[in-house]
């Protein structure tokens, strides 16, 4: 062994050298995508929705208050992190500007600390084969909905 460093003393260094990269380099890997697994999916993202919690009790008294309203027939709503998913189901020959602006009072019951936090994704639904199926965003940071509508138009030019 001792003739062996003597003879190759260069080529001996310079492979521990590499094996130390190897071993700094795996451990290194290890400790950035195993040790990350132990903490929370979302991260540090929630922290402040703790105190703003939309409680499946309000949920359900939000959803009761909808439906209370003839020209819903279904009403949904799933919250999962900071974003509140509202879906809503008419009934035949409700106009679209009649949908959205049930929406927008499906809004009111949610308080302004809940407005402020939570990103909200709505889907508007006619219960009927031609009937509209629209979607609409608002985020955290603004005070409308920008609704996509992806229906064709019936209108010939």
């Amino acid at each position: 062994m001792k003739k062996f460093y003597q003879q190759n003393r260069v080529f001996v260094i310079l492979m521990g050298i590499v094996l130390i990269c190897i071993i700094i380099i795996v451990s290194l890997l290890l400790v950035y995508f195993y040790n990350g697994n132990n903490k929370d999916k979302y991260g540090e993202r929630l922290t402040d929705i703790k105190d703003v919690q939309i409680t499946s009790s309000k949920q359900d008294k939000i959803i009761a208050t909808v439906k209370e309203d003839d020209t819903i027939s279904e009403a949904n709503i799933d919250v999962f992190g900071k974003i509140v998913y509202i879906n809503l189901t008419f009934v035949v020959d409700t106009s679209l500007e009649e949908a959205e602006s049930k929406a927008l009072l499906v809004l009111d019951n949610f308080s302004e600390e809940e407005l402020a936090l939570y990103d909200f994704q709505i889907s508007l639904k006619e219960d009927s084969d031609n009937g509209f199926l629209i979607s609409g965003a608002k985020n955290n940071g603004n005070a409308i909905i920008v609704w996509n509508n992806n229906n064709e138009d019936s209108e010939e030019v």
